[in-house]
């Protein structure tokens, strides 16, 4: 991907968005790099852009929503990680999500670890909400879903200190709530991921399964705002070609979201994904895939 072009795109949609009106709940599913809609990182409960009125769907449909699309930058500066993204998602039924995703990531001086600087990964996602919120009429049913997400990397397996695979599938359910009634609206996600991902599967695939529990929380202080947090714990997926344990640090991020118009957000987020500099971990002793702090800016568009 031409790094100029995505760098244009998110400045043009920027400075465009500030001649749109507002739109509604701010915390609706956005596109994620993964290709699933969700927050940052993390999968919601809810599916992305249904049909919210009979035909209004994709040509009028009643039961095909429109698409959603997204692009991304996040820069790691710890680790020298430069990440640039498209993706998109759509609804069939209100009940299933299907998404896309590509990202091409650069790592400063990584090939001892990697065997390359330069990364891509292709994902596909399916999340199907086998409850919806608020069903029978009540206020206090949650969402729940489940789903997966397939994700190839053009990582080399092999290196030593790295994945066995460069390709495998994580699955996940969550379940969530949103309380629009409230002084502040909020929704609250909390899930379990099975995972064999390696630095989210860039640095590709071990060969052991761990689960990840995680949860996500946003509020709306003010109409098409949003600030957000998430939280998704450590995981060891096996032992490398090498023999290094595979350890994922546990991660966090806050973003602010703002609804520029109905179409069109604009999202921007700083990730935590471990100390580079730790001394002691319950789960291993590796801390090849600490990457520190960094920053996201997402530009989502749902039609």
């Amino acid at each position: 991907m031409n790094q100029n072009v995505l760098k244009g795109i998110l400045a043009g949609v920027s400075v465009a968005a500030l001649f749109g009106s507002t739109a509604a709940f701010a915390a609706s599913p956005d596109t994620t790099p993964q290709g699933v809609g969700g927050g940052v990182l993390n999968p919601t409960a809810s599916v992305t852009n249904p049909v919210k009125a009979l035909g209004a769907g994709l040509d009028g449909s009643r039961h095909v929503g429109k698409p959603q699309f997204a692009t991304w930058m996040l820069r790691m500066p710890d680790a020298g990680e430069n990440v640039y993204g498209i993706g998109a998602n759509m609804t069939f039924w209100n009940r299933l999500e299907l998404g896309i995703a590509r990202n091409d990531a650069n790592f400063k001086d990584a090939s001892a670890q990697l065997g390359t600087d330069n990364v891509t990964t292709h994902d596909v996602s399916a999340k199907v909400e086998l409850l919806r919120g608020n069903n029978w009429r009540s206020p206090w049913v949650p969402s729940f879903s489940v789903g997966g997400i397939y994700r190839q990397s053009s990582y080399t397996p092999g290196a030593s200190m790295a994945g066995n695979r460069n390709s495998d599938t994580d699955y996940y359910a969550v379940i969530g709530k949103r309380f629009r009634r409230m002084p502040i609206p909020w929704k609250i996600d909390a899930g379990v991921r099975y995972t064999k991902a390696y630095m989210d599967g860039f640095g590709g695939y071990g060969n052991s399964r761990a689960h990840a529990w995680f949860g996500n929380i946003a509020v709306m202080p003010m109409h098409a705002f949003a600030l957000g947090y998430e939280y998704t714990e450590a995981t060891r997926v096996g032992m490398s070609p090498g023999g290094h344990p595979l350890v994922n640090p546990a991660r966090w991020d806050v973003y602010a979201k703002w609804n520029a118009t109905r179409n069109l957000s604009l999202k921007a987020a700083y990730l935590y994904s471990g100390s580079q500099r730790w001394t002691s971990y319950t789960r291993g002793t590796d801390r090849s895939s600490a990457r520190g702090g960094g920053g996201m800016l997402s530009v989502q568009y749902a039609f």
